[in-house]
């Protein structure tokens, strides 16, 4: 799963976030998906997530267009200059509500190895969701997974998109 998030508010003030989840690992008895590589647009979030979450983040610029004259939406993300990923989706008309209340948490439980430190959160969301078609991706693979080689199974736009990170349970890794 790949999410970009564009937060016009948080804790940590305004900020993006590019963020791939490949799966689930082995986390001790448990088997949870894990954030494997995620780039935000500020440090304050840098430092946050890893401290709060474990999450591995680091800082990268972002370059992003909604609604252009042709109704698309486009993303680049670029660290030192250079573009490692781009998105172009065009978002359908019809929006539905959605809330992560109605998914069980087995679902949505995350947890992060950092620090010699185990964490793991269940976050929450609640937004309206749009279907989406992608047209055009492209990754520079020494940066982020390239999932051009890969077929897109779904891809949603959720405006008015609210996310709620939990205090982490934390053990020793």
């Amino acid at each position: 799963m790949v999410m970009l998030v564009d937060y016009e508010n948080s804790a940590v003030g305004p900020y993006r976030e590019l963020l791939y989840i490949p799966g689930k690992f082995a986390f001790g008895r448990k088997v949870l998906q894990s954030i494997t590589r995620i780039y935000v647009s500020s440090m304050e979030s840098v430092v946050n997530g890893r401290i709060n979450w474990g999450i591995p983040k680091d800082r990268c610029d972002f370059d992003c267009r909604y609604g252009g004259a042709d109704g698309q939406d486009r993303l680049d993300a670029s660290l030192g200059g250079r573009r490692f990923a781009s998105f172009t989706f065009k978002p359908g008309k019809l929006c539905l509500p959605f809330t992560s209340a109605l998914v069980p948490d087995a679902l949505l439980t995350l947890a992060q190895i950092h620090g010699g430190r185990q964490f793991v959160y269940v976050p929450s969301a609640k937004g309206q969701v749009q279907f989406a078609k992608v047209t055009d991706w492209s990754f520079d693979s020494a940066l982020f997974p390239d999932l051009a080689h890969g077929r897109v199974l779904a891809c949603v736009k959720v405006p008015r998109f609210t996310m709620g990170f939990p205090v982490s349970a934390v053990t020793p890794a």
